[in-house]
């Protein structure tokens, strides 16, 4: 990880794992890169409020521009994060070694959920289907 002025910059690998069946982006390294806005969040001098998790619940754009695989580089800045209320709206690039883009994400949708309403779903077994 490295600091930036803006914000973050995060060195993802996938090392030769090729478990996954798709050629393009490899699901590891784009849940790597979701990690990285949490952790940029984790960091920032305006946290999440306590008590509860932020869920990714959606992305409005996604831009692939390259095979995302390996390893790469995620970039997230301050100035990509928009808050509403207890919500994060993110924007991030996944960049291979040399700085090409790969991938763009706009708008990951980052939803707070407060802790109280998780306990109700904790309970000593698994949940039953409704």
């Amino acid at each position: 990880v490295l600091k930036l002025a803006d914000g973050m910059l995060f060195s993802l690998s996938a090392g030769n794992h090729r478990d996954c069946r798709s050629e393009t982006m490899n699901p590891a390294l784009l849940d790597g890169a979701i990690q990285a806005v949490f952790c940029l969040l984790q960091h920032s001098d305006r946290p999440i409020r306590p008590g509860g998790l932020l869920v990714p619940t959606g992305i409005r754009r996604l831009s692939i521009h390259g095979s995302v695989q390996g390893t790469c580089f995620v970039q997230v800045g301050e100035s990509a994060l928009t808050r509403q209320a207890d919500d994060v709206l993110a924007d991030l690039q996944i960049r291979n070694e040399r700085g090409r883009p790969l991938l763009r994400i706009e708008g990951l949708l980052l939803k707070y959920v407060p802790r109280d309403f998780l306990d109700k779903f904790d309970g000593p077994g698994p949940a039953e289907p409704s």
